[in-house]
């Protein structure tokens, strides 16, 4: 059985030290850190708008540290809680038996790395024809291997054009490499079928991770 306070909190503390470590490191560098939103008046100088009010701060060199935040695709359903991105995945508020993740990249390989170990069902699809789009292939090829081997489907050359939030299913539809329309219902003891690349499978999901 899995403590999922237990590892919630475990995570929590970790971002906790790194996050208070990289403070220190600008502290010991005298780097200042002004937290807020900025609006650069001249070549030296930027306004910062923050909790306590703006104040105005002048530099000789500047480092803007925006950080990131996932984007909202227009196509996904607002509010669905099957829906997630990844900030919301690392919360960890359940483990989902069955979970499909949208885009194979670094961001969604990680996610699906933690679920599958977590013991969900993880299926991927992906738009270009390798995971880690980029990547060089014979770096690619291994962990494909691996987790081919490990994750239900690994589906690419798979393009999703809308996501329908409808009763109690959530409802994809994505475009295949020879241009076929694929649909796929999504939701908790529902059937998801799904005509894809390799020829089509049915299965049910407890979450969407985007």
């Amino acid at each position: 059985e899995i403590d999922l306070d237990g590892l919630r909190g475990f995570k929590n503390s970790v971002v906790g030290q790194l996050t208070g470590g990289l403070s220190g490191l600008a502290k010991g560098r005298k780097v200042q850190v002004v937290r807020g939103t900025g609006t650069f008046t001249g070549p030296n100088m930027i306004s910062v708008a923050g909790e306590d009010g703006t104040k105005t701060v002048s530099f000789d060199q500047c480092i803007i540290a925006a950080g990131s935040e996932p984007v909202a695709l227009p196509f996904l359903p607002q509010g669905d809680p099957r829906v997630i991105d990844s900030t919301g995945a690392l919360e960890l508020a359940d483990i989902p038996g069955r979970m499909l993740v949208l885009g194979g990249g670094i961001i969604g390989l990680e996610m699906a790395c933690v679920y599958d170990a977590l013991g969900s069902s993880i299926t991927v699809v992906e738009l270009m024809d390798q995971i880690i789009p980029g990547a060089d292939k014979d770096i690619v090829k291994p962990l494909m291997t691996r987790i081919q081997k490990r994750y239900a489907n690994i589906y690419l050359k798979t393009k999703v054009t809308a996501v329908e939030a409808v009763d109690k299913a959530v409802k994809e539809t994505a475009t295949n490499a020879k241009g076929e329309t694929v649909t796929v219902d999504l939701a908790p003891g529902l059937h998801v079928t799904f005509e894809g690349p390799d020829g089509s499978f049915t299965e049910s999901f407890d979450k969407v991770l985007v």
